[in-house]
């Protein structure tokens, strides 16, 4: 137990070294830790490298989705606001990602920050290919650090234990979001 400890720490902390560099092996541009404020990084510091907080919540279809249940999958948790521009351009990144892991151990699941009439609306003209959650502030404002804003992202791996956190401030910079994806997911997973 005293081992498998250590290699969890010595995952986080590779983890965190690697998001400081800024690029993984491919050249696939990451988000460079070191750019963020101050307040970012650490609210980040409580997140990457520990344990998810379980919810259990109804998509869309009014499916329970229980995060527990998908430990052994990679979870990608987007928390996104149906009104922000950014989410809007980041959707046909996500269905795309989303269809093309689905069957590869990869669940997305994106919590809309309105209501489910809201939800609703947005779907009837947006179709996805993943769980989406009305109300993420229940889930967001405290458990999945709401102070992070609109959108982010979490990157949970197999074992339940949060690998990157993704803060509303790294979407004010242009990457291409669907590289630094499949890039977290070549380097912490095994997915392909």
């Amino acid at each position: 137990m005293k081992h498998l400890f250590s290699l969890f720490i010595l995952i986080g902390l590779v983890g965190n070294v690697f998001a400081q560099i800024g690029a993984n092996s491919g050249a696939t541009h990451m988000v460079e830790f070191a750019n963020f404020t101050p307040p970012t990084k650490e609210l980040i510091a409580n997140f990457e490298g520990f344990p998810a907080i379980p919810f259990i919540a109804n998509d869309q279809n009014n499916m329970e989705i229980n995060l527990a249940a998908n430990k052994g999958n990679t979870v990608l948790l987007w928390f996104i606001d149906t009104d922000d521009k950014r989410c809007l351009n980041q959707l046909p990144t996500l269905n795309t990602i989303a269809k093309k892991y689905k069957n590869k151990g990869l669940k997305v699941i994106a919590f809309n920050h309105g209501s489910r009439e809201v939800l609703n609306q947005f779907l009837a003209v947006n179709p996805v290919d993943f769980s989406m959650i009305p109300h993420a502030g229940v889930f967001g404002e405290g458990p999945y650090a709401g102070e992070l804003g609109y959108p982010r992202m979490f990157f949970i791996f197999i074992f339940g234990v949060i690998k990157k956190v993704l803060p509303s401030e790294a979407f004010n910079n242009s990457f291409d979001l669907s590289a630094l994806i499949e890039g977290y997911l070549s380097s912490y997973t095994t997915l392909k």
